[in-house]
């Protein structure tokens, strides 16, 4: 269906300033007024109304038959009767329901209407395809990855797949920012889950430990690396401040003996 319940309640006849229903409605769009039951129009038992109006007595011909379920928008009045099919909105405002009756009438009557109200989507937007950015190091394609201050000598390699390796050398520092990226296209105020496939190798000496960082702030825990060719998943989330991120892979680790380990892919989605 096009249509979505977005408010169902009771419009009683004897309230003058009707059901505010807290709909917040823009010229143009489309609703649908759904409405059913019986009041009475004063005190008379007889005088019964519909939504649509008031029912004729017997032998009554009603020439003009006003709705007696109405519509407000702002200061103005929208006849609405037992249904109101694809209306588009007149104008913007917050839809009030009432049952129409003269001024200081009101006292008298009783009964009330049930009513339903749609908002029809818009099917002619589709949704927004999800956002993926997969780098897996085809082809040599690094995906705008590049080395951070501690990603000495990077290369890749053919391991069962390929990868990027960091092999330690001797007088470096290898601990900080090892791989990052500027990632582009984001939402802001969308969280986007970031996961990294990373494997220690040779597993001698020192065991690495990676963690992943999003426009400065840690979004995953340091995850120790133990068992040599054993592919993991260190994995986040982080919030999107803006259309784009800085994303860090951190090694917490500065030795060069050990502390080896490859990276085949990194994907981050949302």
């Amino acid at each position: 269906m096009s249509e979505n319940l977005i408010w169902s309640g009771k419009v009683d006849a004897k309230n003058a300033e009707g059901t505010n229903t807290g709909i917040a409605l823009k010229a143009g769009e489309i609703i649908t007024i759904l409405a059913s039951g019986w009041a009475r129009n004063g005190s008379e038992n007889f005088a019964l109304t519909a939504p649509q109006g008031r029912i004729p007595r017997e032998g009554e011909t009603l020439t003009l038959r006003n709705p007696s379920l109405q519509a407000r928008l702002g200061n103005e009045n929208y006849p609405v009767g037992n249904h109101k099919y694809r209306w588009s909105v007149p104008a913007e405002g917050t839809l009030t329901l009432f049952f129409a009756d003269g001024k200081d009438q009101y006292k008298d009557n009783a009964g009330e209407f049930s009513v339903e109200v749609y908002r029809e989507a818009d099917i002619s937007v589709a949704a927004p395809a999800p956002f993926e950015d997969l780098t897996n190091f085809e082809r040599d394609n690094w995906n705008n990855w590049q080395a951070g201050p501690a990603g000495h000598d990077l290369y890749l390699v053919d391991a069962s797949t390929r990868a990027v390796e960091f092999i330690t050398r001797p007088n470096k520092n290898h601990a900080g920012e090892i791989l990052k990226k500027t990632l582009t296209g984001l939402t802001a105020g969308h969280e986007y889950t970031w996961t990294v496939k990373i494997a220690r190798i040779i597993g001698k000496y020192e065991a690495p430990k990676v963690s992943l960082r999003a426009d400065g702030k840690d979004v995953s825990a340091p995850l120790e690396l133990k068992q040599a060719n054993e592919w993991v998943t260190l994995s986040g989330k982080f919030k999107a401040t803006g259309s784009q991120a800085e994303l860090a892979v951190v090694s917490h680790v500065s030795a060069s003996m050990g502390n080896d380990f490859r990276i085949k892919e990194l994907k981050i989605k949302g």
